[in-house]
């Protein structure tokens, strides 16, 4: 363990006797040297952490940090090393104390040459997990470590597909000159996302009118003619068979949507997706039409309400207004189990506009050391 307390004379020979193993941007199995500062210790990770002291410190944010999801877990960031970030380039640095984890920075190395979070393709959110309350103290432990640990070979760290008020972002806006970085941000995409009231009437009178009625003749005719439900597939008996069947209704758009769901979405899923299951971090559910699975959504649930990750319907069933039908069910239900917020994520699709969605940025921070 390097401690922060030694001088700048020996912490140089330090470097020079171990080389390698301070620089960030190799791609070797050499260990990285720890650091630990007022009982705060950071580590870093090549490829994905090992010990299931790490690992479960890090599940352990979706207890602790509000804005956890499946994006912010340690199986999608295993799942993107084994299925999309190439050989030796993941990182991961994590910060603890007393055995609690305070947070993880999860990275991979691009390559134009810097460190950036997740593969903003496949992940609407990826700002890193941090408990509640220890922002500061989390990114002055990793900025400082990170500090250390870099080289020439990296241009700087991206912090990608940031949510505006993720509470972490002014603090590194306030704090990153202290550790020895300039900060910029930019605007990069957007979401669409609203707020839900407290019950389906009040959420109704928000709507125009006339999507109102054509939601709910849609809704009603399929109830009568056509014995529609929405149901939740079961993550014990029917996780593996229920991931294969909502890539296929979510590839069935065709064009180049299900292309990419095709070519990255799938691998991704069929990797993790009945571990993110099992953990109740992803829910697929089908929207039936008389005996047959005609639609489907994958959700994943947050404190404030669920992140619709991808769906799709058969064509064959298009009479019946799929889309409409079980996003009206689906909002429902969320409101129903108190959710506060509906989150479409990106896409600037019409549809989203008629159920009450508004455009919210999604940013990209750049850190760069001075």
């Amino acid at each position: 363990m390097l401690s922060t307390g030694l001088g700048a004379g020996l912490k140089g020979a330090v470097k020079r006797l171990i080389g390698g193993k301070l620089r960030i941007g190799k791609t070797d199995d050499v260990p990285f040297e720890s650091r630990e500062e007022n009982g705060v210790l950071a580590e870093c990770f090549s490829d994905m952490p090992r010990d299931e002291r790490v690992l479960n410190g890090w599940d352990s944010l979706a207890q602790g940090c509000s804005l956890f999801s499946a994006f912010q877990s340690s199986v999608w960031h295993a799942g993107l090393v084994k299925v999309s970030i190439k050989a030796g380039r993941s990182r991961v640095i994590a910060v603890s104390r007393g055995g609690a984890m305070l947070g993880v920075l999860p990275m991979s190395l691009a390559d134009g040459g810097y460190l950036e979070t997740g593969v903003p393709g496949l992940a609407d959110y990826l700002d890193p997990p941090v408990r509640d309350g220890e922002e500061e103290i989390f990114w002055r432990s990793a900025l400082a470590y990170l500090h250390t640990l870099w080289d020439s070979s990296v241009s700087g760290l991206v912090l990608q597909n940031v949510r505006q008020y993720w509470p972490s972002r002014d603090i590194l806006k306030r704090i990153a000159g202290d550790c020895g970085f300039d900060v910029e941000e930019t605007e990069v995409d957007k979401v669409v996302r609203f707020a839900l009231p407290p019950t389906w009437e009040q959420y109704l009178e928000t709507l125009d009118g006339h999507h109102r009625r054509e939601m709910m003749r849609k809704v009603r005719r399929g109830e009568k003619e056509g014995n529609v439900r929405l149901t939740l597939a079961s993550a014990i008996d029917q996780a593996d068979a229920s991931v294969k069947k909502a890539l296929e209704l979510s590839e069935a758009s065709g064009g180049d949507r299900g292309e990419a769901i095709h070519n990255f979405v799938r691998p991704l899923l069929l990797e993790i997706g009945t571990e993110l299951m099992r953990r109740d971090w992803l829910r697929i559910k089908f929207l039936w039409i008389k005996e047959d699975a005609a639609a489907c959504t994958l959700n994943m649930p947050s404190r404030i309400g669920p992140l619709v990750y991808n769906g799709g319907f058969s064509p064959d069933f298009h009479w019946w207004s799929p889309g409409t039908v079980i996003t009206a069910l689906a909002v429902k239900q969320a409101i129903d189990e108190k959710a506060t917020w509906y989150d479409m994520l990106r896409g600037s699709e019409e549809y989203k506009y008629r159920f009450g969605g508004k455009d919210e940025p999604v940013l990209r921070m750049v850190l760069k050391p001075r």
